[in-house]
């Protein structure tokens, strides 16, 4: 990272339990987004193009 220049990368974490994925996206020391989503790919792959081009390996 670049002295006084805020990273742009978007880290997103993902926490997998049977019926549910709970989703938390951060920025530098920004909160982007925490959701709880169904335990379903294309609602995870939806929620995550929001960042582009943010790497998807489901």
């Amino acid at each position: 990272m670049t002295e006084g220049r805020p990273s742009a990368t978007v880290h997103v974490g993902l926490d997998v339990h049977a019926g549910s994925i709970r989703l938390a996206a951060v920025r530098a020391d920004e909160l982007l987004d925490e959701r709880t989503l169904p335990h379903d790919c294309e609602a995870v792959a939806r929620a995550v193009s929001r960042w582009p081009p943010v790497p998807l390996l489901l």
